[in-house]
């Protein structure tokens, strides 16, 4: 079950329409990599497959969902996801 937060209905997802609701959806069952940030939310991160420019793309996207853990908050592209978590587990 998930629930659409009204700042992504309103903002978050005119923003970035390019990542289809159901790839979300399965980052959110699914998450490659998972972080509680300070104030609660939670960040997961997993590869989607989209449509850019007229071409397909894979790359990581990170999904914001508020502390309830049902509630999503955002989603976006994220480019860094690889790079900073890499590092990370180094």
């Amino acid at each position: 079950m998930m629930n659409n937060a009204p700042y992504f209905n309103n903002r978050a997802r005119r923003k970035h329409p390019e990542i289809p609701i159901d790839q979300i959806r399965r980052v959110v069952e699914n998450p490659e990599f998972t972080e509680v940030q300070p104030d609660g939310r939670i960040r997961l991160w997993g590869e989607v497959t989209f449509v850019h420019n007229g071409r397909l793309k894979t790359m990581y996207a990170r999904v914001v969902m508020l502390e309830d853990g049902v509630t999503l908050l955002n989603a976006f592209p994220d480019g860094s996801f690889t790079k900073k978590h890499r590092r990370e587990a180094d």
